[in-house]
């Protein structure tokens, strides 16, 4: 459905663009904004993903979709922050490349991949349309994971972000 597609790249990269902004003015009263953020942002993502695979109206799970992956794209400028100003300046560059293998290759890689593999081997039995939708909420358990390692991560960021500016400081 090109609908989905349209609002899947604008609802994505706006939540990329307003999740910068966010976290950067946050982030001046307080590091935890870069974790923080996102964790709030799928704490309302994905329960709408949740319910966006529940709905039987269309336009409704469109709807739910679009709030989570609004929220799922403001992970991306905060971690970027987090990943280049705790990195030492000389790995700045491995530590982007690092992130940008994990998120390709094993979230976009085999995210999609797993979930095509369950739903194809649960259409036997359970019917094309219920496989997917069964595979698609196995997502919930890294959307719950993630949750819980940005908070975790917010309880760590302060003094890993003072330790890491009074390192540069002293090079």
């Amino acid at each position: 459905m090109i609908i989905f597609g349209i609002v899947n790249g604008t609802a994505y990269a706006l939540g990329v663009w307003l999740g910068g902004v966010i976290a950067d003015k946050w982030g001046k009263k307080s590091k935890r904004a870069y974790a923080l953020l996102p964790t709030i942002a799928l704490i309302i993502g994905v329960p709408c993903f949740f319910f966006s695979l529940q709905v039987a109206n269309v336009w409704l799970s469109i709807g739910l979709l679009t709030v989570m992956l609004f929220g799922s794209g403001m992970y991306l400028g905060p971690c970027f922050a987090i990943a280049q100003t705790l990195a030492p300046v000389n790995a700045r560059a491995m530590s982007t490349a690092l992130f940008f293998f994990v998120l390709n290759i094993i979230a976009l890689g085999g995210g999609p991949t797993i979930v095509g593999l369950l739903s194809q081997s649960l259409s036997a039995t359970m019917g094309e349309a219920e496989a997917l939708r069964t595979s698609l909420s196995w997502l919930l358990l890294p959307y719950l994971l993630s949750i819980a390692t940005f908070y975790w991560a917010s309880t760590k960021i302060e003094h890993d972000w003072h330790e890491a500016e009074r390192m540069q400081a002293l090079d």
